[in-house]
C-alpha cells in the first residue's frame, strides 16, 4: 500500500487442522499439517489459488509420523520422522 506496509492475504481461515509454514518460494507456500492425516504430510500452494482443491502434497501421509519440517538452503526440505 501507500505507506510501504504489506497487506495480508487470507491462505487459510478455518481451524479443522493444525497448519505449520514451513517456506515459500515466491508465491508457492509450504505447510505442515495433519488435516485428513494424523501422522502429518506437507503440503504445496500457490497463495493466487489458495483453495484446497489446488493443493498439492509433496510429502504425503505415511506409517511413521512427521515430526517436523525445515527449509535448508532454500532449495531442500528435510523431514525429521519417528518410526
Amino acid at each position: 500500500d501507500a505507506n510501504g506496509w504489506y497487506v495480508p492475504s487470507k491462505l487459510i481461515d478455518n481451524f479443522d487442522a493444525q497448519y505449520d509454514y514451513i517456506t515459500n518460494e515466491g508465491t508457492q507456500f509450504f505447510f505442515k499439517t495433519n488435516l485428513n492425516s494424523p501422522r502429518n504430510k506437507v503440503i504445496a500452494f500457490d497463495i493466487s489459488k489458495p483453495e484446497q482443491e489446488h493443493w498439492t502434497e509433496i510429502l504425503p501421509h505415511c506409517d511413521d509420523v512427521l515430526q517436523s519440517v525445515v527449509c535448508v538452503n532454500k532449495t531442500r526440505l528435510v523431514a525429521v520422522y519417528m518410526h
